[in-house]
């Protein structure tokens, strides 16, 4: 994928390979993001939008399925 990156998930500091989800960043740190559509077998398309999450640095709201 890419080098580590560092980001913050309500308040846990984790560091994550660049080119992973926002799930898999927030479920490396025990943050839980409720999901619907997610099904590891798919490839990540977040449909039923149950995931947004807001994005702090911009204040716009994405979707867990988005790449960091």
């Amino acid at each position: 994928m890419g080098n580590p990156i560092k980001l913050t998930i309500d308040g846990i500091a984790v560091e994550v390979e660049k080119g992973r989800t926002i799930l898999e960043a927030a479920q490396a740190c025990g943050v839980k993001i409720p999901t619907l559509c997610h099904d590891w077998r798919l490839i990540p398309f977040g449909a039923c939008r149950l995931c947004v999450v807001l994005k702090s640095e911009f204040l716009e709201r994405v979707s867990k399925v988005e790449k960091i």
